[in-house]
């Protein structure tokens, strides 16, 4: 039993590993695309960074994490935003520095500490998952717009066209879920079915099932609380491109080299990359690089360099820190039913 245990954990890992590498190569081979890197000038960019402006980076990154843990307050009856918050402050934190499902694991606890429902809670997360997928295909189409005021790009239109159906399909998935509970039960049986191909395992009427509960928990919130939750996850992606043109500025990009508006547009239209490892560290900057450095010219590329290497650092370990906080501040938040008797 443990072997069969470990097994799926090593391979877990290794799809990780796999994927991480993966980015990281394709990475290396667009930045050599786009020209050699003066190491020495990125020094020279991050020397223009003041203490002060790490603390507003730091505050634009907080801010982007409310956001980002918004559908967890819309979907989870009675939780409220700072619970959601650290709740999903705790989930990064975890499923960074352990193997899945640590960081399903720590959510259920906190949701039993709480005395939230787990299956409604669960529930929840899984709306949350599903409009964060949506918002991360829709993202191209952003981009695309945004760059239209001056030129018409036709790689940033095939990525709004290949993002915006898949942003498209899974919203008319989740309105056949929505429209009734036999419609919710093929849903889960044709998933199911398509799965057990590469995995035997999978019991495509348990699948049904678990969509059918899965609709019950969340059909009173679809009709209002999907719009919500997307665009609660917009202003997220708003948040998380303000840091990177926060960061750009910082080492001395001005808005004559590169206009604002190009940089969100290149963050926008690269925004998929997330699917890889650690919010797809490596091949999302290396292509966000590339497309930035055509707009600026290639005399910038250290610079951008630099920007993104604040960026990541920011990005990445601000909502480490915030779980640590988050793991703290979890034991001195009261069970939501006394939370709400003492509010009322």
């Amino acid at each position: 039993m443990a072997e069969s245990a470990d097994k799926p954990r090593w391979r877990r890992w290794l799809r990780w590993l796999v994927l991480l590498v993966l980015a990281l190569v394709c990475a290396r081979i667009i930045v050599g695309l786009v020209g050699s890197i003066d190491w020495g000038t990125v020094r020279e960019a991050l020397g223009h960074l003041a203490l002060w402006q790490l603390p507003v980076l730091v505050l634009a990154v907080f801010f982007r994490q409310v956001f980002n843990a918004a559908p967890l307050a819309i979907f989870i009856p009675g939780l409220g935003l700072p619970r959601a918050v650290v709740n999903d402050q705790a989930s990064i934190l975890m499923c960074t520095i352990a193997p899945p499902p640590s960081d399903l694991v720590i959510r259920v606890t906190m949701f039993k500490s709480w005395g939230v429902e787990v299956s409604r809670a669960l529930a929840g997360v899984v709306m949350n998952t599903v409009s964060f997928y949506i918002t991360r295909w829709y993202a191209p189409v952003i981009g695309f717009v945004l760059v239209l005021y001056d030129r018409f790009d036709q790689t940033f239109g095939w990525a709004a066209l290949v993002g915006g159906l898949s942003a498209a399909a899974l919203l008319v998935v989740v309105r056949v879920i929505a429209s009734g509970e036999q419609a919710a039960r093929w849903v889960g049986s044709a998933a199911g079915r398509i799965v057990r191909r590469v995995r035997s395992a999978v019991d495509p009427d348990a699948w049904a099932d678990a969509v059918s509960r899965f609709r019950g928990h969340v059909r009173s919130k679809l009709r209002t609380g999907l719009p919500r939750s997307l665009l609660a996850l917009l202003v997220m992606m708003v948040c998380d491109a303000f840091v990177l043109v926060l960061a750009i500025r910082f080492v001395d990009v001005s808005g004559g080299a590169l206009p604002t508006v190009e940089i969100v547009a290149a963050y926008m239209v690269t925004y998929p990359l997330t699917m890889f490892p650690v919010f797809g560290i490596g091949i999302l900057d290396a292509a966000a690089l590339a497309i930035m450095v055509g707009y600026a010219g290639v005399s910038y590329e250290s610079y951008l360099i630099a920007a993104l290497v604040v960026w990541r650092i920011v990005t990445i370990g601000t909502p480490l820190a915030l779980g640590a906080i988050a793991l703290l501040l979890w034991r001195r938040m009261r069970p939501v039913g006394e939370a709400l008797s003492e509010s009322g």
